[in-house]
């Protein structure tokens, strides 16, 4: 098997937290015996990171996640626009907010679902 290099290493890492976090699962698993033996058995030389490592990870990927619903909203925001008549456009209201709801939903694929 191939030296596992940082680069890889960092990959399986980030893999982890994101399971761990997406699924709620806490991070206490990450250092169970079992676990790092399936690991092991799975990719020879790989440990796990921390809690305290995997910590770090989430807080990374909630800012991830936020920069990209910011980053996205600012754009749709952009959009929105007033009427002529000097009311709200409602179908413009309506687009924002379905935008708003569909990036929530696929914030998950943009921060690291491996």
């Amino acid at each position: 098997m191939a030296k596992l290099t940082p680069g890889k290493k960092k990959l399986l890492d980030d893999a982890l937290a994101a399971w761990l976090v997406y699924d709620g699962i806490p991070f206490a698993v990450a250092e169970s015996e079992y676990l790092r033996h399936l690991l092991n058995d799975l990719r020879p030389g790989y440990k796990p990171p921390s809690r305290k490592k995997l910590n770090i990870l989430r807080k990374q990927m909630s800012k991830q996640e936020h920069d990209i619903v910011v980053k996205v909203l600012a754009t749709a925001c952009s959009s929105a626009a007033i009427s002529f008549d000097g009311k709200f456009s409602l179908l413009k209201l309506i687009g924002v907010v379905h935008l708003f709801w569909e990036i929530l939903i696929r914030i998950p694929f943009f921060c690291g679902r491996f």
